[in-house]
Formats: C-alpha cells, structure tokens, sequence
C-alpha cells in the first residue's frame, strides 16, 4: 500500500504522481479484478482516475463502464443495453446538486415542501431500487 493514499491525503501530491503511483500499483500480482459502472449526471474528468488509484491501493483492480453524460436516470431506472452486457459488480452514481430538478420556492407551505421532498426522494429511490434489481 503506498502511504499517500491513506488519510490524511495530499491531493496535490496524489494528482502530480498519479500516473507512476498507478505504474507501481498494477505491478501487484494480487489484484482482484471487479467491474465499475461509473453513470454521472455531471463530469467525472478526476474522478475515474482518483477512484482507480484508491482501489487499486485496496488490491482491486478496476475495469470501468462510462455511461453517457448526463443519462444516469434513464441508464438505472429504464435500462441501458451497453450497462446490462458490462454486469457491473458496484454502479456508482456521480451526480451533483444540478441534478435536483425541484426546489422549495419562496412562499411554498410545509405541506408542500414535504411533498416535493417526497417526490424528489421517491425518484432517486426508484433509480436506486432499479439499479440494484
């Protein structure tokens, strides 16, 4: 295990060394592969390669799906051809605060603002039941 990558971290130093670090990482003979599915409704530009770091530090070797910018709903709740033929063993779901469609407005009664947050949490929980099926 390389030091830099357990807490407390050093991003800077972590993204000026990333490519010998991740060299030395995949020379490891014990590295068990597990399939990533990375499905994003923002951008993932450091992620995947931060993330690739870390679990090959934990002795897993990643091999990643990309899912189309921005269709992660659509890929977990409707299903996505490309998805279901990687078999994901562990989806992660990048997204960011844009990705919330319906905010409390000035005004807006609890009764209200309690059923737009039931709303909102029932179609994030329906992706997420979607994708564990």
């Amino acid at each position: 295990m390389l030091d830099v990558l357990t807490p407390p971290f050093d991003f800077h130093r972590i993204l000026s060394h990333k490519r010998a670090m991740r060299k030395q990482l995949l020379a490891r003979q014990d590295l068990l592969e597990k399939r990533i599915a990375i499905v994003s409704g923002s951008t993932i530009g450091e992620i995947k390669p931060l993330l690739e770091l870390f679990l090959l530090n934990q002795g897993i070797r990643p091999v990643f799906y990309e899912g189309l910018y921005g269709s992660y709903y659509e890929d977990l709740t409707f299903g996505s051809p490309e998805l279901a033929a990687f078999e994901p063993d562990v989806i992660v779901i990048h997204t960011s605060f844009r990705n919330l469609t319906d905010f409390p407005v000035p005004g807006m009664d609890a009764g209200d603002r309690e059923r737009l947050l039931e709303t909102s949490f029932e179609r994030w929980q329906s992706m997420w039941e979607a994708a564990a099926d």
